[in-house]
């Protein structure tokens, strides 16, 4: 393990002893897995297995929630992209993780494995290897999936009871020669440089895949015939979540929504907000927050619709005015963040508090009691706190908002 995976771990193991010995609830743990490859994506996710049963947690969901295929940037667009997404996509199905994201699926050209080539608008062989993997989702009953890691080839299958489907991937830089039991009568459709699962001539019970190459073999009635096969829409139902998509499709999911909406609700909120369109719809939020607005025209049927329960929107309010972290964000943020620009926020703020915790002489224990001594304010505390929370050199405010951590 490198230095930097000693430290993600290190980092794991305290949060993990930290939530235990306080008693903390835990119902799910999720986590990112940039530039490895399959196998040590598997064995990460056997890891956190092994640490959330350590810590109590075994019950505890499993969440990779961002993942990308390595190399990221040198994959884009091919079919080694596609090939090394089935293969983690399939030896995901006999572990844990309840949830698997691929990143990222914009409707835009990036670093990462994508989707979608912008411009000129096309669709990337990562996207039809979810189409095909799709077809075994659709199907209900999987069968656990067999991989070769000598020689990079993995396979997974699935039925219905009636119909099945059934794909094989190769990773390796070179052909292989494959021999199965597959029903003669399957089709096969084809991943590679030439094709975007394209339905091919291949023979099921043997046949040759080359490098990076994904081929889905999918079962019909005999009675259709071969003709009326190709005939037959491979219907599509890929999920695309988040970075960006919820935005684009007028979801008011942003941080700075979130902090609008909640900063509206603690100075508003009394029993007639039954529904999220009463939420949403207020002129006076909509003011606040335009793109709530847009959101709420677009969606007013769905949301009118929603209703909201007052003994859980009680407890909310009553989170909201206790939390000092929203209570800061509410009273400093007044632009349109990004969860970078959150994150980066909560660590301009904590080193503020360390480096004014570290400050020679700027406190001392007596009893129970913290006694500041302000003779000298760290600039960066002042430059961060003072700047939103009208702290100044006032040193009873200040002790007031520290009494809130």
């Amino acid at each position: 393990m490198n230095e930097r995976g000693q430290h993600m771990l290190n980092f794991a193991n305290n949060f993990f002893d930290y939530i235990e010995a306080h008693g903390t609830p835990l119902d799910f743990f999720t986590w990112h897995a940039y530039g490895l490859d399959t196998e040590r994506i598997a064995d990460c996710t056997k890891l956190i297995d092994k640490l959330l049963a350590e810590h109590g947690y075994k019950n505890a969901e499993n969440h990779l929630n961002e993942w990308t295929v390595k190399p990221m940037s040198k994959t884009r667009g091919t079919p080694t992209a596609a090939a090394r997404a089935m293969v983690t996509m399939c030896r995901m199905q006999d572990l844990s993780p309840e949830i698997l994201c691929i990143y990222d699926g914009r409707l835009a050209n990036s670093g990462y494995s994508g989707f979608f080539n912008q411009a000129p608008f096309r669709l990337l062989p990562l996207f039809h290897a979810y189409k095909a993997f799709n077809e075994l989702y659709k199907l209900g009953g999987h069968v656990n999936p067999v991989y070769d890691l000598d020689g990079f080839i993995y396979a997974q299958a699935a039925t219905d009871g009636e119909k099945k489907a059934f794909i094989i991937t190769n990773t390796a830089s070179e052909a292989h020669r494959i021999e199965t039991n597959l029903d003669e009568s399957m089709r096969a459709l084809v991943i590679d440089e030439l094709h975007d699962l394209s339905l091919c001539d291949v023979d099921p019970t043997s046949f040759q895949i080359g490098a990076n190459t994904v081929i889905l073999f999918i079962n019909c009635a005999r009675k259709h015939g071969r003709k009326a096969f190709r005939q037959i829409p491979l219907t599509m139902n890929v999920f695309l979540v988040g970075n960006g998509h919820d935005l684009h499709h007028k979801f008011p999911t942003g941080y700075i929504n979130f902090l609008n909406t909640i900063r509206f609700l603690s100075e508003k909120y009394d029993e007639t907000f039954n529904t999220v369109g009463k939420v949403f719809g207020n002129e006076e939020l909509q003011e606040r927050d335009p793109f709530i607005k847009e959101c709420y025209q677009k969606h007013k049927i769905i949301y009118d619709a929603t209703p909201l329960q007052n003994e859980k929107m009680d407890n909310l309010i009553s989170c909201i005015k206790d939390n000092m972290w929203i209570k800061y964000f509410c009273n400093s943020v007044a632009k349109d963040i990004k969860w970078i620009d959150f994150e980066k926020e909560i660590i301009r703020v904590l080193n503020a508090f360390s480096n004014f915790f570290d400050y020679e002489g700027s406190m001392r224990l007596t009893g129970n009691r913290v006694i500041f001594n302000f003779s000298e304010f760290p600039e960066n505390v002042e430059d961060i706190i003072d700047k939103n929370q009208q702290i100044s050199r006032n040193k009873y405010k200040f002790v007031e908002l520290i009494q809130h951590i």
